[in-house]
C-alpha cells in the first residue's frame, strides 16, 4: 500500500515536472501562466491537452512511477532488516514473540487489531484519495478517537470512518485507547456503607446504568473514567444519604433513587458520561 503510494505520488510530481520541461499546448511551451491556463477552462479539455503532450512527458512520468516503486520496496526491506536486528540482538528467534509490559501490551494489541482488520474497501478508498484520507471500520458499539498532534479532534462513529491523514503526518487513532465503548454499562454497587442524618450505619445495594455520550470528554477531560465514575457513584450515594434518616430511606426507596440519579447525573456531565438509571437494589438497616 505505502509502495503503491509512493510511487502515484513520485509519478505525479515527475509528470508536472515532464509539463514544465517539455510540455506544449497548441505548439506552444507551457508555462503556467495566465494566458496558458486560460486555454483550459474545462477537465475535458485539460485531459485532452495531457493526453497529447510530447513523449518525454510521459517518460518522465514512468520514470517516476519507477523510482517510486523501487524507492517503497527498499524502503520496506530496510524496515523488515531493522526488526530482525532487534529481535536477534535481545537473543529471540525471528518467530518468538517479544515479551511487552502489561499495559503496552493491550494498547499495542487494540492498534494492531484495528490496523490489521481494516477492509479491502477502505484501503483502495484510501489510494483513491492518494493517501490524503485514511479510512477506517469502527466496530459497532465504539467510537474511534482521532487526534492530531496529541490533541482531540473528533470521534468516530460506528461505521466507515474517515480521518485525515496526510500521508500519515496529520491526525492518528488516539494511540492510548483508540476505541472508546458506547454501549451502555450496568454495573451494580453492593454493601455500599452510608451513614443517615439519624447516626445509624445502613448498607445499600445500587445499580447504576450510564454511558459515554462524548468519547474526548471521557478519554481527555477526567484520568480513567470507569475508576473515576465508581469513586463518583460512591461520594454521591454517602452525601445524599447522610441527609435522610434511615426510616426515610426505607420508606421512600424510589424517590431516594431519582435524587441519586439526579445528583449524579450532574456531577458526572463535564467527562460526556449520560446516567440513565439509578435503582436501590436493597437497603441493610441495623435493628435499633
Amino acid at each position: 500500500m505505502r509502495t503503491l503510494l509512493l510511487a502515484c505520488l513520485l509519478g505525479i510530481a515527475a509528470f508536472v515536472i515532464g509539463l514544465t520541461i517539455f510540455g506544449e499546448i497548441d505548439d506552444q511551451k507551457i508555462r503556467f501562466d495566465k494566458p496558458t491556463l486560460e486555454k483550459i477552462d474545462s477537465l475535458e479539455e485539460a485531459w485532452l491537452a495531457a493526453r497529447s503532450q510530447p513523449l518525454n512527458v510521459y517518460v518522465c512520468g514512468g520514470v517516476g512511477i519507477l523510482v517510486g516503486g523501487l524507492a517503497g520496496v527498499g524502503l520496506g526491506l530496510v524496515r523488515r532488516s531493522r526488526k530482525a536486528g532487534a529481535t536477534d540482538a535481545g537473543g529471540l528467534s525471528r518467530h518468538e514473540a517479544v515479551p511487552a509490559k502489561p499495559e503496552a501490551k493491550s494498547v499495542a494489541t487494540d492498534l494492531e487489531r484495528l490496523e490489521a482488520e481494516r477492509p479491502f474497501v477502505c484501503k483502495l478508498f484510501g489510494l483513491l484519495t492518494l493517501g490524503i484520507c485514511k479510512f477506517y471500520a469502527v466496530p459497532q458499539g465504539k467510537a474511534l478517537v482521532v487526534t492530531a498532534f496529541g490533541k482531540y479532534r473528533k470521534a468516530c462513529e460506528p461505521g466507515l470512518g474517515c480521518i485525515l491523514s496526510l500521508w500519515g503526518l496529520y491526525q492518528h487513532p488516539c494511540r492510548d485507547i483508540p476505541l472508546i465503548p458506547w454501549k451502555e454499562y450496568a454495573i451494580p454497587y453492593e454493601n455500599e456503607a452510608v451513614a443517615t442524618s439519624d447516626g445509624a450505619t445502613c448498607r445499600l445495594s445500587i445499580m447504576v446504568c450510564y454511558r459515554i455520550v462524548d468519547a474526548g470528554k471521557a478519554l481527555f477531560e477526567v484520568d480513567d473514567y470507569e475508576q473515576a465514575m465508581g469513586n463518583m457513584i460512591r461520594t454521591v450515594l454517602r452525601r445524599e444519604c447522610a441527609r435522610e434518616s434511615a426510616q426515610t430511606l426505607r420508606a421512600s426507596r424510589s424517590q431516594m433513587a431519582g435524587t441519586l440519579r439526579d445528583a449524579l447525573e450532574k456531577d458526572v456531565a463535564p467527562w460526556g458520561i449520560n446516567v440513565r438509571l439509578v435503582d436501590i437494589t436493597d437497603i441493610d438497616i441495623p435493628a435499633q
